[in-house]
């Protein structure tokens, strides 16, 4: 809920290819921490996967937003 706006704003300022490369690179990181961690922790180790490559996913459009846009994320909360 953090960084949930930023995949609309780079969708609406047509930088969805940005939006792309963060879904991507969530998506690899996913499948390499389900892979190492479900066989020895489960459904825990699963939810981990999912947090992290989550993070990783709002955290690369927090940055393309502050990159492409000049705008601080950060600011919504002000």
């Amino acid at each position: 809920a953090f960084a949930g706006p930023t995949g609309q704003v780079l969708l609406m300022t047509r930088h969805e290819g940005d939006h792309l490369k963060a879904m991507l690179a969530s998506l690899l990181v996913q499948a390499m921490l389900i892979a190492a961690l479900v066989p020895d922790h489960g459904v825990v180790g699963a939810a981990w996967a999912v947090l992290l490559s989550t993070l990783v996913w709002n955290g690369l459009m927090m940055y393309f937003v502050r990159r492409r846009l000049s705008i601080n994320p950060f600011l919504a909360w002000a």
